[in-house]
């Protein structure tokens, strides 16, 4: 069924789009690709629709697949957001270092940074002075000293 799935989702595309071109298009194939799956789906499951002068016009069966069709990558859609939005990093994190440190290494890598998660702020303490993680005056700390303190992990 995976298969005829793919060959359905290739028939919504052209009588979405209007052509197998356009349709081939908004795949992202090429129309020999859209007329071979086309060629298979009237294979696998004949009636579904009928070439009209280069046109393909779906039968009243075909067109209520194609809203299921329709329903179903809504659906995938809303999964990929759910999924997506719980795995995507975000928020707030407040970095300490030293002030050279961060003029010469992090703040130019922060575009880039910026770029892959959009959705976390840096917030970069630049200081001499060593903050303390264990009274939460930074999240992360970037130390050219060896921490002291216990539950503080260093590499």
């Amino acid at each position: 069924m995976e298969a005829t799935a793919d060959l359905l989702r290739t028939l919504a595309a052209v009588v979405r789009a209007g052509s197998m071109s356009a349709g081939a298009r908004a795949l992202g194939v090429d129309k020999a690709t859209v007329s071979r799956r086309l060629a298979a789906l009237e294979r696998e499951l004949p009636g579904l629709f009928e070439r009209r002068a280069g046109a393909v016009v779906p039968t009243a069966v075909a067109t209520r697949a194609i809203d299921a069709v329709g329903d179903v990558e809504r659906a995938l859609a809303r999964l990929d957001e759910v999924l997506r939005t719980e795995q995507d990093p975000r928020g707030s994190v407040r970095l300490t270092l030293p002030t050279p440190i961060a003029n010469h290494i992090v703040i130019p890598a922060l575009p880039a940074l910026r770029g892959a998660h959009p959705e976390i702020d840096v917030v970069l303490l630049a200081t001499s002075r060593v903050l303390d993680l264990a009274r939460d005056e930074a999240d992360v700390a970037i130390r050219n000293v060896v921490p002291q303190g216990s539950g503080i992990v260093s590499r």
